[in-house]
């Protein structure tokens, strides 16, 4: 019975996680939506599920989209990923960590929503943990 509850819990914990991360549920809440997970290369991947509903809007609320008179522009590459737009649905963003997170990871999941949100509050990030998900199964 006990690994029957398990396995429930597994089996609800997925569905969960397939619901939240469809870009259906995502276009339905207006948000942008991204997948981030750690890789276990010193990289944080993320996917964009879902696009920004208005791209320049995306972009006007991040303030270091906007230049100053001494700054450099932005690389097109961040552009890209603070506009949201369609041409990027399902293409894998690489975040460098330069290290191997601490335990817990609350930092590398701080890393990437700001790195793909920006702080936007129409933007949500989902970070999927599968090591957490496997350890359902057991």
């Amino acid at each position: 019975m006990r690994n029957l509850a398990r396995e429930l819990g597994f089996i609800l914990a997925v569905i969960g996680f397939a619901i939240v991360a469809s870009p259906a549920f995502a276009q339905q809440s207006g948000m942008t939506q991204w997948v981030c997970w750690y890789n276990n290369d010193m990289t944080v991947r993320c996917v964009l599920q879902a696009p920004a509903a208005d791209s320049d809007a995306a972009e006007r609320a991040v303030k270091i989209a906007q230049p100053t008179p001494e700054a450099r522009p932005l690389p097109a590459h961040v552009r890209e990923i603070i506009r949201a737009e369609e041409a990027l649905l399902d293409a894998e963003v690489s975040i460098p960590m330069f290290n191997h997170p601490e335990e817990g990871g609350e930092m590398m999941e701080q890393l990437a929503s700001f790195s793909v949100c920006f702080g936007k509050p129409d933007c949500q990030m989902t970070f999927w943990r599968p090591i957490d998900v496997v350890a359902l199964a057991d």
